[in-house]
């Protein structure tokens, strides 16, 4: 039996995460404004991997060089942007320093381009590193923790294990409480009873690609006989950098050192970005090849000098009054291609299109809000992906070099083609045309996604849905939940898990960024302090 069997907690979070961090810290602040509890509230947080409140962005899975996407002033919640700054300047050659000496070459760079608007306190237009924003939240939350203790308002356990399942116990003073199924390391089983539980898993695992039918003499199920890394973050970026540097530094020809990146999302640019500043892998690498729907990178965030853009066809249909969601769909997209042409692409116009889109989907009828956000909202986002310049400009180094090739197809399947490596077969696109890449590739990089919820490997996330605990909504990315977050009766969920929130209090397409997170944590908090 677990040490943590025998004890029932008010609210237990599963996941320790930015989505558990930002509401165990509002959960806190709002329990502090209320009268003092004649016993403290017990709250449990239980995390799978090596460590708490970070999660995989901000944590050690990621690289000290890794920036977060978007500028600071876009990144951060005005609530806590003048905290940050403040903890920024405070500690900056403390931090700087670490830079220096951890982040090799890339954090040579990054301190060349930025150390000069740091200086001059330019916060704002700054790609920050995002292991200065998981050191900001682990201070915060253990402060927040320790001043809960002191004053006798709550107490925090931390559970290191999997929650694996969740059992709706109707016994007891509340009807609507849980037992979580736990595992830990060992392969053990355990358990614990919560009256309130927060799922704040982030996204989904990583979507796997097919292997090919070659594998190594080991047999059926061995690991393939080519390099391949289904999740990049899987134990850490910097592990899986060092594991691609290994496996091509054992290849004596170039032309073999090959790398296939399948997707091209924010994870196959940070992988490109990592490359390109550090010589020694960069080196050693004949080509990239990106194989995408899109066969485009994200666009260049650019500083909006062209605010005198205008997008005709959406204009006019906003003057045309009535119309419905396919339309709108279809209006975006045929303004985004003519801007497109114009070298007006979204990296300089996307405040100006996300406000009109803003505007002209209000103007529709709810039915026709909610068909924009189930069936469109997902191409919509696509349209308008941008990255920052960091992160796009060492991109199109590796483009301008030839180092790096760019394919516009449907990923089919993996093809052995010996010598312990692999060939792409796609559909190209539009023409859906099959095709089999030319080079050989030594190594294969996942970059392409998450799992659909209804085929997930998460076991909690299949065993609600087994269970019929949560259903997911009509965009496939989230659970529904009601003005409260609650997927169940006091079964609340908060991060990405809530992309295609619909309903008269939120419409959301997608919960991944650390600003939406802080704004709906201050509305779950709240609803956790109720009654406790």
């Amino acid at each position: 039996m677990s040490p943590e069997s025998s004890t029932k907690f008010d609210v237990a979070i599963i996941g320790s995460g930015i989505a558990c961090t930002s509401s165990l810290r509002k959960l806190i602040e709002q329990l502090q404004k209320k009268e003092k509890p004649a016993v403290p509230v017990k709250i449990a947080v239980i995390e799978k991997d090596r460590e708490f409140w970070t999660g995989l962005p901000y944590g050690c899975r990621s690289s000290i060089n890794s920036l977060i996407i978007t500028t600071l002033g876009e990144f951060i919640h005005p609530g806590d942007k003048k905290e940050f700054i403040n903890w920024l300047e405070t500690g900056r050659q403390e931090w700087m320093e670490e830079i220096r000496k951890k982040g090799g070459n890339p954090g040579s760079v990054w301190i060349g381009n930025n150390e000069g608007p740091i200086s001059e306190h330019q916060w704002e237009e700054v790609y920050i590193p995002r292991f200065l924003y998981g050191n900001y939240l682990l201070e915060k939350i253990r402060a927040g923790i320790a001043a809960a203790g002191q004053q006798g308002i709550a107490t925090v356990k931390l559970i290191t294990a999997e929650a694996i399942d969740l059992i709706p116990e109707e016994k007891g003073p509340v009807k609507d409480s849980y037992t979580v199924v736990l595992e830990y390391k060992d392969g053990s089983t355990g358990s614990i009873g919560s009256d309130k539980v927060l799922l704040a898993v982030g996204s989904p695992p990583v979507k796997s690609i097919q292997e090919p039918a070659q594998r190594t003499t080991a047999g059926k199920g061995a690991a393939p006989s080519y390099l391949y890394i289904n999740d990049i973050y899987a134990p850490g970026l910097e592990e899986n950098l060092s594991t691609i540097q290994s496996a091509l530094s054992a290849i004596p020809e170039r032309e073999k050192r090959n790398i296939l990146v399948m997707g091209s999302n924010a994870s196959s640019l940070e992988l490109l970005y990592m490359i390109n500043h550090r010589n020694d892998l960069k080196d050693l690498i004949h080509t990239l090849c990106i194989i995408s729907y899109s066969g485009l990178l994200p666009y260049r965030i650019t500083p909006a000098e062209h605010l005198d853009y205008r997008f005709e066809h959406l204009l006019a249909l906003k003057e045309k009054k009535k119309f419905s969601s396919d339309e709108l769909i279809a209006t975006i997209e045929k303004d985004v291609e003519i801007a497109d042409r114009k070298a007006m692409h979204i990296g300089k116009t996307y405040h100006q299109l996300n406000d009109l889109v803003f505007e002209l989907q209000s103007m529709l009828d709810w039915d026709e809000q909610k068909h924009f956000s189930n069936i469109h909202s997902k191409r919509f986002m696509k349209l308008i992906r941008r990255a920052g310049a960091e992160y796009r400009d060492a991109a199109g180094e590796l483009i301008r070099s030839g180092q790096l090739k760019m394919v516009k197809g449907k990923f089919l399947e993996l093809v052995a083609a010996g010598d312990h490596a692999v060939q792409a077969r796609y559909a190209d696109l539009p023409d859906n045309k099959t095709q089999l890449y030319p080079l050989h590739f030594a190594g294969v990089v996942n970059c392409g996604g998450f799992e659909d919820l209804q085929l997930s490997s998460s076991r909690i996330i299949a065993n609600l849905l087994a269970r019929k605990i949560c259903r997911i909504n009509s965009t496939n990315r989230g659970f529904e939940v009601n003005e409260k977050l609650e997927a169940a009766p006091n079964l609340f969920i908060m991060g990405p898990m809530l992309g295609g929130i619909f309903n008269k209090q939120l419409q959301l397409w997608h919960v991944e960024n650390a600003k939406r997170i802080h704004t709906l944590s201050l509305l779950l908090a709240e609803t956790l302090a109720q009654n406790e």
